[in-house]
């Protein structure tokens, strides 16, 4: 009976080991892939991104109204406010590493303009091009790429890619 119990014991860690080592192999191989992996499924989607706004619009048109940011901070799907000059910015989220990172949300502008992130995500002078329901601009001779679409006045969802 003692015998059979070494054995089993030595089944257990042998199991045991061997799946441990199966788990640092793959973490080592894979874990930076699995990290963005889960990130990406926390990332809004466009129309995810839009109903957010379409239902928060009265809440989020009062926190920009009496520039209170706090309750709109609380929101599912915000995860940063930004008060700039000509618009606020309200980041939903983002995905990737380095040089493949894409970033998304939806900025206010109260002059209803779509161009307010120019010289920020795509150089001065540049002109957005008309791009399905939005406006887009593309690298010349780069991967990097913005693109702006209208929700409702004054409201624009966005995303950066980089």
């Amino acid at each position: 009976l003692e015998e059979h119990m070494k054995k089993k014991s030595i089944i257990w860690v042998t199991i045991i080991s061997l799946v441990i080592a199966l788990v640092i192999l793959i973490w080592r191989y894979f874990g930076l892939a699995i990290i963005v992996m889960i990130g990406d499924m926390n990332v809004p989607d466009k129309n995810e991104i839009i109903e957010l706004v379409n239902e928060n619009q009265i809440e989020i048109t009062n926190a920009i109204e009496y520039n209170n940011f706090e309750n709109i901070e609380k929101i599912k799907g915000i995860e940063d406010i930004a008060v700039e000059e000509n618009y606020i910015d309200f980041y939903c989220g983002g995905k990737g590493i380095g040089s493949a990172t894409s970033y998304y949300g939806f900025y206010f502008s109260k002059d209803n303009a779509i161009d307010v992130k120019e010289n920020i995500e795509y150089p001065k002078g540049e002109t957005l091009q008309q791009d399905g329901k939005g406006y887009s601009w593309d690298e010349p001779d780069g991967d990097n790429r913005f693109y702006v679409e209208k929700i409702i006045d004054g409201f624009f969802y966005y995303e950066s890619h980089y």
